[in-house]
């Protein structure tokens, strides 16, 4: 029988901990990656070991570092011998909490299915981060051979659990979809009480200088938005736009900069897999990860086949990335403000500097902005547009 000492999340705790061991911070960034499968305060991660340090089922080792001393967990035989006596207890059904499904309760009573459906549709920008987040996942694990075969079979599970939100959603969608008008015209599957997009293609760009590769023959087929510099300014100008001119999908694009453990070159191009929010990643307070749509990545992908696919971070401040080999300042902001309105959007970036490097001269802003310009008309091309 298994210990009145441990929890489920005790259990969790020593399996993260694993054969290894971790310091805190890798705990913090694994949970962080599994919110597919179990989602909890993250004081709970730093506090949780070091309750199974004191009981004995981990050890804390202390090492100096940088600026203070790191704490290094690994399993204790109590610990391996209380996961062997758990492991073996039949595993319940899963507990859940699903605030969707109480809305659906509370639906008969607030009367208004445009208002629950616009509810539901932000589900969506959710199901997205975490497909993002299986993609990310499903790579790590075959860096862990010990694990991979187990861990597969864990992020299947997660594809699934994405896959029927997804479809509930379809099929809430088409039951209450009927006769719901959004008070900017008719609703649409898929985009909660949000217009179908119908206008031009948008390029967005923080400045003006990242959109000096149109000519005038790709302008007459697109808008351009100068969204200004910064996430805040990027997400209200972006919004903005995407109401009064209800585009049909937005390429967003500017420079970059990168860490020099990725290894890429200045004046790489880069195409954004995903775009993580690094200002709030780990809080759940907040979304911080969206991934691009997938036909407007696929369409670049072919028409830049130099360009490298990877994540790109968004912070306010040069440098406040934490995981992505990429930085910029504005993609998540509109990302996620295409999101909510129900616009495919994608985001491409060119290097202009390594994000290491303190002497800004020799940051290539030139160089990156050339290789935006020779970029922007074959991307424009392979886009859709009226």
């Amino acid at each position: 029988m298994a210990s009145d000492d441990l929890t489920t999340f005790s259990y969790a705790i020593l399996a993260l901990v694993g054969e290894g061991g971790v310091g805190p911070h890798d705990i913090v960034l694994m949970m962080r990656r599994g919110t597919t499968y179990w989602a909890a305060a993250e004081s709970h991660y730093y506090a949780e070991p070091k309750r199974l340090a004191r009981l004995g089922y981990l050890s804390a080792e202390r090492s100096p570092g940088k600026t203070r001393d790191r704490t290094h967990y690994r399993l204790t035989e109590q610990g391996c011998d209380a996961l062997r006596v758990w492991f073996a207890e039949p595993t319940p059904f899963p507990r859940i909490q699903d605030e969707a499904a109480v809305r659906l309760v509370a639906a008969s009573i607030v009367g208004d299915d445009a208002a629950l459906l616009a509810s539901l549709g932000a589900l969506r920008a959710d199901l997205d981060e975490l497909d993002a987040g299986l993609d990310a996942s499903v790579a790590r694990a075959e860096t862990l051979p010990h694990r991979a075969r187990y861990l597969r079979l864990v992020h299947r599970l997660g594809r699934s659990m994405v896959r029927v939100r997804r479809e509930w959603l379809d099929d809430v969608e088409r039951e209450l979809g009927a006769g719901v008008e959004a008070a900017a015209g008719s609703w649409a599957p898929g985009h909660g009480a949000a217009p179908a997009p119908m206008g031009p293609l948008l390029v967005v760009a923080a400045t003006a200088g990242e959109l000096a590769g149109l000519s005038a023959e790709a302008s007459a087929r697109v808008a351009t938005l100068t969204c200004g510099i910064g996430p805040v300014e990027a997400a209200a100008t972006t919004a903005r736009a995407l109401v009064e001119l209800r585009p049909r999908a937005v390429l967003h694009l500017g420079i970059a900069g990168v860490r020099r453990a990725a290894g890429l070159p200045l004046g790489t191009l880069v195409l954004g897999t995903a775009s993580v929010y690094d200002d709030a990643a780990g809080g759940r307070l907040v979304p911080h990860r969206l991934a691009p749509d997938a036909e407007l990545l696929a369409a670049l992908q072919a028409a830049l086949p130099e360009a490298v696919a990877l994540e790109i971070g968004t912070s306010a401040r040069v440098g406040g990335g934490a995981d992505a080999p990429v930085e910029a300042m504005e993609g998540f902001a509109v990302l996620r403000a295409c999101t909510l309105a129900g616009v495919p959007v994608v985001e491409l970036r060119a290097i202009s500097n390594e994000i290491e490097e303190p002497d800004r001269a020799r940051w290539d802003f030139a160089g990156a902005l050339a290789v935006l310009a020779a970029a922007l008309p074959r991307a424009v091309e392979a886009l859709p547009g009226p």
